[in-house]
């Protein structure tokens, strides 16, 4: 009981600590893109957008090695092995330097090419300089991160998360007056840079205080081991490699399909969806250490009923977001920006559909690391990019923008969608599948159904772009929670969710039947 009790804790604390950062991030993220948009114009941030999606697409190249070394932290630190855990950083941190000259020598290869992802009706100066600025920022990335990884396994993330809060908000400050003073677009990027070194440098002392058994003498893994990580990195390659593919392909493809200037209206949009997608994430990213405890003490009936109150809980998060996007994201665009910076309908259904989709496979991802899942899925996530490239090319050939966008998420739904959850709950969870698919399927229907409404509702609305923001936002916030205490809350998923919720404000929860 203890256990469960004491992970249920760090767990809140890390969800709680991470949503905060993520929210002030959000907050000067989109004062940062407004006068970004001023100073630098649409085609500019189109040209930032692709640079970073191709920069990104070189840490394939990390071979997969963040999740395969967070599963072999796992078990060393729940059991106290100090030397294993130590040898297991200083193994991962040579790895980490390999990773970072293959991507440096890979991007400066890539470097002549750059320009034929850009369509502009002119060339960008300067172009190769922002290129190897963004890479110089992902190389640099990798020359510290195992110490970080140390803190997250150790179920730690909201001290990473803090630092990573306050140096975000120290750059987005120094970049907004860089703006200002400057519209430098180098500049931009270099502050990137210097902030990123400077917060990997902390972290990386700071763990080494945390942990001070890893200030001694570098152990040495056994061979069994290096073998098993090796293993480990080898699976989550291919899923990376297709993971990368699958959310980096779409930016350049619109860029090479349908003009790098429908990029920097897009990303407008994306910045909200990804805004979103950042408190989702880090809630249920933070999970993971957790997950990971509670597959390693072997409980499969314990487990199975975390994943249904994660599951549930994803579903209704992205399911109430997603309706809130349909009905207000086009009077946020034209209250933050001006009303030609609206994308049509279509598109902002492929944008959002994309988000749930995605959104509700996130407890996936806390699963997949904790019980070495990616090991038998390798390959799906590769075939799911691979289906995603060539429905973007037909159905952006033939409907433009809204068809790369809404590409990526057919091909989820047709591969690892059903069969990830399929093979975990047969083979690590205790329970049957029909309850799950049939949970996804009846909250993809209502939650479709509501956003179709919204969406009718809200053209029938002529309303100024932010008396509208008041009114469908109070709408919301009364008949989201209603819509989903009714249609969800008699299952036990909710019931344990409201329990738990109850306990973590300090009130005596209800019995649920569930010891967790």
């Amino acid at each position: 009981m203890s256990s469960a009790v004491g992970r249920t804790a760090k767990s809140a604390r890390n969800v709680v600590v991470s949503i905060a950062a993520q929210l002030l991030v959000i907050v000067l993220g989109f004062v940062t893109r407004t006068v970004f948009i001023s100073e630098l114009g649409v085609a500019i941030l189109g040209v930032n957008s692709l640079l970073t999606s191709v920069v990104a697409m070189l840490a394939l190249a990390d071979l997969g090695i963040n999740g395969a070394v967070m599963y072999a932290l796992y078990q060393p630190l729940r059991d106290g092995e100090t030397v294993k855990t130590a040898a297991v950083v200083h193994y991962a941190t040579r790895m980490y330097r390999w990773v970072a000259l293959v991507v440096g020598v890979a991007g400066l290869i890539l470097t002549p090419f750059i320009h034929r992802f850009v369509r502009l009706e002119s060339d960008v100066p300067g172009l190769d300089y922002y290129y190897l600025v963004l890479l110089a920022n992902t190389v640099v990335g990798y020359l510290l991160v195992a110490r970080v990884q140390l803190i997250d396994a150790d179920q730690k993330i909201y001290m990473t998360k803090a630092y990573s809060m306050v140096f975000n908000v120290l750059r987005s400050v120094a970049q907004i007056v860089s703006l200002l003073l400057w519209a430098d677009f180098l500049l931009f990027l270099a502050i990137q840079v210097l902030f990123t070194v400077t917060n990997n440098m902390v972290v990386y002392y700071r763990a080494g205080k945390l942990f001070p058994f890893l200030k001694g003498p570098a152990p040495s893994l056994e061979a069994g081991e290096r073998r098993s990580i090796l293993t480990s990195v080898r699976a989550m390659m291919i899923f990376r490699l297709g993971g990368l593919i699958l959310n980096n392909s779409p930016s350049m493809l619109i860029s090479l399909i349908v003009g790098t200037l429908a990029l920097g209206y897009y990303s407008n949009y994306m910045l909200i969806v990804s805004s979103a997608v950042m408190i989702t994430e880090v809630s249920f990213s933070a999970l993971t250490p957790s997950v990971g405890n509670l597959v390693a003490a072997g409980d499969r009936k314990a487990t199975r009923r975390v994943f249904d109150e994660v599951v549930l809980l994803s579903i209704l998060l992205h399911g109430a977001i997603a309706v809130a996007m349909v009905a207000l994201i086009d009077d946020f665009i034209r209250f933050w920006l001006d009303r030609s910076f609206v994308l049509p309908h279509e598109v902002v259904l492929a944008v959002v559909l994309s988000f749930y989709v995605t959104g509700t496979l996130m407890p996936m991802w806390s699963f997949r690391s904790a019980t070495g899942l990616f090991r038998s899925t390798q390959y799906v996530m590769l075939a799911t990019a691979i289906a995603s490239i060539a429905l973007s090319f037909t159905l952006g050939g033939a409907f433009g923008l809204v068809g790369v966008v809404v590409a990526p998420t057919l091909a989820r739904l047709l591969t690892g969608a059903w069969y990830e959850p399929w093979l975990l709950i047969r083979d690590h969870l205790a329970g049957g599948r029909r309850t799950y698919f049939l949970l996804q399927i009846g909250a993809l229907l209502l939650w479709s159904a509501l956003s179709f409404a919204a969406l009718w509702l809200g053209d029938l609305m002529a309303l100024g772009a932010g008396f509208s923001l008041v009114v469908k936002g109070t709408v919301l916030v009364i008949c989201l929670p209603a819509v989903s205490w009714l249609a969800f809350g008699r299952l036990p998923a909710f019931k344990s969710l409201v329990a738990r919720g109850r306990a973590m404000l300090g009130r005596s929860p209800r019995r649920t039947g569930n010891p967790e």
